[in-house]
């Protein structure tokens, strides 16, 4: 066998002695004609998203003008260009038949063969087996809880997934090993809470799809006919649809911030989200000082139960990286005695190995939020000055400078 190769809609056999192992295959020739069903379909799953398309500037720019015309444009890149990025599309809608699973089923029955796979199984397995991904263009989700209280690690793993250039294959009683990314994810869903939306978040499109109009419902085995009829005439007018040379810099499209993204982005913030923003001094905390700060602070409506000290510590992880590099410079301080030193001096009492101008910026940043860290000149030098209690910071006074 010659050397393996991953091709999506490419011959198995490929020049140069190579062996296509990508397993997505087109079903149908593609032709010219007309396809109102796959439209209809789009309309129907886009239509959440018209709103953030007109506010869009990128879209704008770039002829975007609805919802299903994002959506389009999303799937006309996975078929010409699998490698390239696009956004996780998040579909959804308490209502049944309401058609967000449409999409997935149609694409699955009736334009790939192969390269279509649910990815329910490899999100949440718990020894990360995902043997199932290799070879797919279309990732299908379904009933994962993506969220930070439901799986962290499913959602950690779809997060690096969308955005990845390679993926990491591991199957059982086998080593892991790299392969390029070439999928696509489409989640549906009941319910927004199944999915952690994050304000600002460049990886999701979250669209909540609006009631159909009567005159658009068709009985599924009909439409279904009419969308295999109308398969080749689609696929013609995706893979000649003209893709911008750029997206965001990272993926085509990129995401859009829909009203249900944001929304839920602050529904889905937890009671540890809600302690760093609102209690900033968190960063001057040991471990003891911050659960105990937590749970004193902890709304009486959130079940006490499930904060437990390790879920409570071990979330810290989830909180602003700049964040946390402020509380690991003063978890440092902490372990040494309070005083007056320059930057250099304090970087070689709690073993910085950094430039100490790095540092400087850290306490500067500490002594925002602070009232143990404070900076000042002393004979033309600038020093800080670090009091505390050995356990934590004393938080700053309102109104009180640095």
């Amino acid at each position: 066998m010659g050397h393996r190769a991953f091709e999506p809609f490419a011959p198995r056999e490929l020049p140069g002695r190579r062996w296509n192992l990508s397993r997505a295959q087109f079903r149908v020739e593609p032709a010219p004609g007309e396809h109102p069903h796959w439209d209809l379909v789009y309309n129907v799953c886009g239509r959440g998203a018209d709103a953030a398309v007109r506010r869009d500037s990128w879209c704008q720019r770039h002829g975007i003008q609805t919802g299903a015309d994002y959506l389009r444009l999303a799937f006309a890149v996975m078929v010409q260009d699998p490698s390239r990025r696009t956004p996780w599309i998040f579909l959804y809608s308490r209502a049944q038949n309401s058609g967000k699973t449409t999409l997935g089923v149609a694409w699955r029955k009736h334009m790939l063969k192969g390269g279509v796979v649910n990815a329910d199984r490899a999100l949440s397995n718990e020894r990360g087996f995902n043997a199932e991904l290799e070879g797919n263009v279309l990732a299908l989700i379904e009933e994962t809880n993506i969220t930070k209280q439901g799986r962290k690690a499913s959602y950690n793993r779809l997060k690096d997934w969308v955005t990845a250039d390679v993926i990491s294959i591991e199957g059982k009683g086998g080593n892991a090993y790299e392969v390029p990314n070439t999928l696509h994810f489409l989640q549906t869903a009941n319910d927004p809470r199944n999915v952690a939306f994050e304000s600002g978040d460049t990886r999701i499109t979250a669209i909540e799809l609006e009631p159909m109009a009567e005159e658009e419902r068709i009985d599924a085995e009909e439409l279904h006919k009419r969308l295999s009829e109308e398969a080749p005439a689609f696929l013609h007018t995706l893979l000649n649809l003209e893709i911008p040379s750029m997206g965001d810099g990272r993926m085509c499209p990129p995401a859009l911030t829909t009203d249900l993204k944001e929304s839920q982005a602050r529904a889905a913030k937890t009671a540890h989200d809600l302690f760093g923003e609102r209690h900033p001094e968190w960063v001057g905390m040991g471990d003891d000082a911050f659960y105990d700060a937590f749970m004193a602070a902890l709304p009486e409506h959130e079940e006490r139960h499930y904060w437990s000290r390790s879920r409570v510590l071990g979330e810290i992880d989830t909180l602003p990286p700049k964040q946390r590099e402020l509380r690991a410079v003063a978890l440092k301080l902490l372990e040494v005695d309070p005083g007056t030193h320059s930057a250099t001096e304090w970087a070689e009492l709690i073993g910085w190995d950094r430039d100490p101008r790095a540092l400087g910026r850290r306490l500067a940043g500490l002594s925002e939020v602070l009232d143990g860290v404070s900076g000042g000149k002393s004979d033309g030098a600038r020093r800080w000055t670090i009091q505390h209690d050995g356990g934590r910071f004393a938080p700053k006074r309102q109104g009180g400078s640095g």
